[in-house]
């Protein structure tokens, strides 16, 4: 079987998986009460009638920013963060303790905090999206430079790399692989700590439609706004493995990935 036909039959298998979904879907929708469950044919009405209204799209808009914004930030400190410590066993030892405190900590029982020091706020979004996705960030990019092979940063050292060079050319390569693994996990996190900021901060955006429609028991409405989450989980997590296919595609090759 050539890659052509894999590939059709792969295609073919999520078509007939899809309609088989859809097709129960709606015998179960018009089977129950439609305040618990609704039918596609209805959530698409529902879906097509707010999307011209603008509602949906203004609250995905929202929460796209909320996430990218914390999530950014995330890596941008993360990544730098868990490279020192994992090349610094007196970094490591000293902040060791209050990674594994805060990372322990359910973010459900931090938001009441940040909720008092910044109040119901963008900037309470950023800081509970910044929470969930930084922890998997750092230490994975932590554990990427701890194993990194100990016979790489001799080469490179019998080849006259040394500080900053040795990173460069030795270090930051070989951690690429579980950097990309840490950012993969961190858009996860950011999307829940996205939602969970706006469900307990109610503020705009897709977890405020979740809340506000489940307590008119818009049913169809709440199956729409978690619909769209769920296509925003898929869509960021497939650019985050793409992304990780092009930046380290020998590590794919390592472990017989094809």
């Amino acid at each position: 079987m050539n890659a052509n036909q894999v590939l059709l039959n792969r295609w073919a298998v999520r078509i007939y998986t899809v309609v088989i979904f859809l097709v129960t879907w709606q015998i179960l929708g018009q089977s129950v009460n439609p305040i618990l469950f609704s039918p596609p044919n209805v959530v698409a009405v529902a879906f097509w009638q707010n999307i011209l209204n603008g509602q949906l799209p203004e609250a995905t808009l929202i929460t796209i920013e909320t996430l990218f914004i914390g999530f950014f930030i995330a890596a941008g400190i993360g990544i730098p963060f868990g490279l020192i410590l994992g090349r610094s066993r007196g970094a490591e030892y000293a902040v060791d303790p209050y990674v594994n405190l805060i990372y322990s900590t359910p973010v459900v029982a931090i938001i009441p905090l940040v909720a008092i020091w910044f109040g119901s706020s963008y900037a309470s979004s950023y800081l509970i999206v910044f929470i969930t996705a930084f922890f998997p960030i750092m230490i994975n990019t932590m554990a990427g430079v701890k194993d990194v092979n100990r016979s790489l940063t001799e080469t490179g050292r019998a080849f006259g790399f040394s500080g900053v060079y040795l990173w460069r050319k030795v270090v930051f390569p070989s951690s690429i692989p579980y950097i990309m693994s840490g950012l993969r996990l961190g858009i996860g996190a950011a999307i829940i700590g996205a939602l969970l900021a706006e469900l307990f901060l109610y503020i705009v955006g897709l977890g405020y439609i979740l809340v506000y429609y489940q307590g008119l028991f818009e049913t169809p409405l709440v199956i729409c706004g978690v619909i769209i989450i769920m296509a925003l989980g898929i869509g960021l997590t497939e650019i985050v493995k793409y992304l990780e296919k092009r930046v380290s595609p020998w590590a794919r090759t390592a472990r017989g990935i094809s």
